[in-house]
């Protein structure tokens, strides 16, 4: 009898403990999984609009700058 019996909860069908690389290898599967479907989520169709607004964002602040020194100027004459 081992003393990890209850302290494990995976077991081999020959009731063996699961060896510590097999866990890895579990391990490195759910991730792998997890990372393909953040992947397909980020560049699916319906994120296509969400996408081409989010790549516009760094030229959004050089019209919000050009137009925030236009009203300055307009305040200053005023």
């Amino acid at each position: 009898m081992h003393i990890f019996n209850s302290l494990a909860p995976f077991y081999r069908i020959n009731g063996d403990l699961m060896d510590i690389n097999e866990l890895r290898g579990v391990y490195v599967f759910v991730v792998m999984a997890v990372f393909i479907g953040i992947v397909w989520w980020a560049f699916s169709a319906h994120r296509k609009k969400a996408n081409e607004e989010a790549s516009h964002l760094p030229f959004d602040d050089d019209e919000v700058a050009q137009r925030t020194l236009e009203r300055e100027k307009t305040e200053k004459r005023q």
